[in-house]
């Protein structure tokens, strides 16, 4: 019975609120339960350090997924109290005069980027030269349901016997990108990268990531392409990027390839055993390529063998 009380919020610091929503992820409008709380008395329950945790959850109707976020205090302060506004805004998200919750990127500040859709809900942070993406994927008829596994899985996580997500997975993007993107070796400051934007497309997730020296503008920025299954695939970027790394090469090789048999295609050279022969590579080299391109949108089916670009130049920052 004591675990059990232990683990009831504090109800002065509990807050509820329905309400409109609309995702970041699919644009898509939603209802939404938001729902802020303070556990303590984890030193003894759990042999804590910190003995105050506060969390905010959301529970969307349509999809039923639901999202949590938590922090661990020392004691009871002021950035426990945060209410339910404060806590979406920390999100990109603000309530317009219509009553709908909208995301602005332009506000947000932070290294944390949640992506909400009606198919997933997913975590990507950058943190000293490390990307880590977390996604949430279970779903709930009821927010009653969605809260009671909420409580079950963070009681794991104070007793380290379980994770935050269902699906977690780090990048240590310092293999590809020089530490000078993330931090200002001059000073030895913490991290001050800036991850901007992620946008999710033809089943690949490209995250936009800001550099320390804001000097550069736009050259700053790096863009890393990730897969289905959040694998690093591709990468863009004018002065961080580590240019010897064997992915870096491999990608660029086929990016490459690409935009020659763009090339030859604008000049009316469209059947694969013509490309192959210019090229000088395999027809079954060349047809693999021009497979990727057609989901990439780059090209249409003609005929059997032939193909059209429908695109003049290969566009790299949309690939």
């Amino acid at each position: 019975m004591e675990a059990q009380f232990a683990l009831n919020p504090i109800e002065s610091f509990k807050e509820s609120k329905l309400i409109q929503f609309r995702r970041n992820g699919d644009g898509k409008l939603t209802q939404i339960q938001a729902y802020k709380g303070l556990f303590c008395g984890l030193k003894k329950q759990f042999n804590r350090e910190n003995d105050w945790f506060s969390f905010f959850l959301l529970y969307d109707l349509k999809s039923g997924f639901y999202w949590w976020d938590g922090l661990f205090h020392s004691y009871d302060d002021v950035y426990a109290k945060r209410n339910i506004d404060t806590r979406l805004s920390e999100l990109g998200y603000w309530e317009e005069e219509n009553g709908v919750y909208v995301y602005y990127n332009n506000i947000r500040q932070l290294n944390k980027f949640t992506f909400f859709s009606a198919k997933r809900i997913v975590d990507f942070e950058s943190f000293y030269g490390y990307l880590s993406i977390g996604e949430f994927q279970e779903r709930y008829d009821i927010f009653e349901n969605a809260y009671n596994q909420f409580m079950l899985r963070i009681t794991a996580f104070f007793d380290r016997k379980g994770s935050t997500h269902n699906r977690y997975k780090n990048i240590f993007l310092l293999d590809y990108i020089d530490r000078t993107f993330f931090r200002d070796v001059r000073t030895y400051g913490g991290s001050r990268s800036k991850l901007i934007e992620v946008i999710q497309e033809d089943s690949q997730w490209q995250i936009e990531l800001e550099g320390n020296d804001r000097l550069y503008g736009d050259k700053t920025r790096v863009r890393v392409v990730l897969n289905e299954n959040y694998e690093l695939v591709d990468l863009f970027g004018e002065l961080f990027i580590k240019q010897k790394t064997p992915l870096y090469l491999a990608i660029n090789k086929e990016r490459y390839e690409r935009q020659e048999i763009l090339d030859l295609m604008n000049q009316g050279i469209e059947r694969v055993q013509e490309i192959a022969s210019f090229l000088n590579k395999d027809n079954q080299l060349v047809s693999q390529l021009l497979q990727k391109m057609l989901k990439s949108g780059k090209i249409e089916k003609v005929e059997y063998g032939q193909y059209k670009a429908l695109v003049k130049r290969a566009d790299t920052a949309k690939k």
